[in-house]
């Protein structure tokens, strides 16, 4: 329905299936993103913290709000989720991990390389596997901050891929260093990331 410009239609949808079915905790999500892309902000987090009030203490459903939240751009109150899914589940990487994908949603490459590295330390091979992941969110970055006209975020976005390892978004700074004397040929050295 609000895929049809029909918001208060879904709205009023999701009111009656959470009467329905009170404990399902996808009515949340959908009823609370609803009000968040209608603008209604103040609105939409407490129906979407109904999630994890529906399944107290449970790793699934701090994930699913947290993922919720940073969906509709409320970045800070999705890392708190992610947390404490890390707390829940210490032995598990993905509430670490999301913390890292949700730094880089914000554009908040700092953070985002702290987490990256406290997740390698942790994790190590897990991490590496988790690369194309991280690339996929990069690139939904740079594509947003393309469309946006920011060109410094792009080259930043980029350029933090780069130092990350995510080479199919990096931007790499490469140096041809050429040598030559009286009694050689030219000597080229291509210097990159890699050494």
């Amino acid at each position: 329905l609000s895929v049809h410009g029909r918001e208060d239609e879904a709205l009023q949808l999701c009111v009656d299936w959470a009467k329905a079915a009170p404990s399902d905790p996808q009515v949340y999500v959908r009823w609370g993103t609803l009000l968040a892309k209608g603008g209604h902000r103040d609105r939409a987090k407490p129906t979407l913290s109904t999630v994890v009030d529906v399944r107290p203490g449970d790793p699934n459903s701090h994930a699913r709000l947290g993922a919720a939240l940073r969906d509709v751009g409320m970045y800070a109150d999705a890392i708190v989720q992610f947390q404490e899914v890390a707390r829940l589940r210490p032995e598990e990487h993905g509430g670490q991990w999301e913390i890292v994908a949700t730094h880089l949603t914000a554009g908040n490459l700092e953070l985002a390389t702290q987490e990256f590295t406290v997740l390698k330390q942790k994790w190590g091979g897990v991490a590496e596997g988790l690369r194309p992941r991280l690339a996929e969110h990069a690139l939904q970055g740079i594509e947003a901050a393309k469309k946006s006209g920011d060109a410094a975020r792009v080259k930043k976005l980029r350029t933090w891929c780069g130092e990350n390892g995510v080479v199919e978004a990096g931007l790499f700074e490469i140096r041809i260093v050429m040598t030559w004397d009286a009694m050689s040929d030219v000597d080229l050295d291509v210097r990159g990331p890699w050494g």
